[in-house]
């Protein structure tokens, strides 16, 4: 489940071809922000990536990912 997006692209307008990455939320704990149940989804990934996918696919990987993830988007280079 997507809990966070993080979108890194420096052209916010393609969409065909996006690198992503996924990570579990609670790696974003920090002091003033919301906080991820640390239990959810542990261990069962530490980093994952995709590259050259679309973004729509970027998003469904995300939301199937068990756990609660945070996606980051990359331009493909």
């Amino acid at each position: 489940m997507i809990t966070n997006i993080i979108d890194m692209r420096e052209d916010p307008y393609r969409w065909k071809k996006v690198f992503a990455v996924i990570e579990p939320t609670y790696n974003d704990n920090s002091a003033g922000g919301d906080q991820a149940d640390k239990t959810v989804g542990l261990n069962v990934f530490a980093i994952e990536e995709r590259g050259k996918i679309s973004l729509a696919e970027a998003i469904t990987w995300a939301t199937d990912a068990s756990g609660e993830v945070t996606l980051y988007l990359y331009n493909m280079k």
